[in-house]
């Protein structure tokens, strides 16, 4: 039967998943590199406790950077769990910690519209809502590898 007994529903649903995954952290990291990124991504930061020592400790354009390093590593550990249940663990995991860092984020905004004030979120915060589907995700294939892990 060879591959074709590895074509489940499930099988699928785990790949397109997986790989939707890695392709929004690549696209995340990709983001954060150009030089002009740097204090945008540093205005962003500015307010959640959890990232705002970054711009502060190493500069907005390192910090930058350095996001987008954890953020390529969490791709590529997502894309080797794809052969090793242990670092298909660690990848999705590591995901759904970057997802709940990133929507901490809302708990700290100042963006919200000048006209209407909370909760309608203004420019440059709601880009964040997309971030609790993609969280979704990365915990639903966190149980998946957990799952896997556990089955050995």
């Amino acid at each position: 039967m060879g591959i074709l007994q590895f074509l489940t529903a499930e099988w699928i649903a785990v790949l397109a998943l997986r790989w939707t995954l890695i392709v929004v952290f690549v696209g995340f990291a990709i983001a954060k590199l150009p030089k002009s990124e740097g204090a945008g991504f540093a205005d962003y930061v500015r307010q959640p406790p959890v990232l705002r020592w970054g711009p502060r400790l190493l500069g907005a354009r390192l910090f930058s950077i350095a996001v987008a390093l954890a953020e390529l590593a969490v791709a590529a550990l997502l894309f080797l769990g794809t052969f090793s249940a242990t670092l298909g663990f660690l990848g999705a995991w590591a995901a759904v910690a970057v997802l709940s860092i990133t929507l901490s984020m809302l708990l700290f905004t100042d963006r919200w519209q000048e006209q209407n004030g909370f909760p309608f979120l203004g420019e440059g915060a709601e880009f964040l809502i997309k971030d609790a589907a993609i969280a979704a995700a990365a915990y639903m294939l966190a149980v998946h590898e957990s799952a896997r892990l556990l089955a050995g």
